[in-house]
């Protein structure tokens, strides 16, 4: 049960960062657009 959760916590922060670096990589471009 352990190991599980611990999994699924560490699944959750590589989204949380995945969308993270996504939103910074968007941002110049946007600023371009602009």
């Amino acid at each position: 049960k352990f190991s599980v959760a611990s999994t699924e916590t560490s699944d959750s922060l590589n989204t949380k960062r995945k969308l993270d670096t996504i939103i910074l990589n968007d941002e110049p471009m946007q600023k371009k657009n602009k």
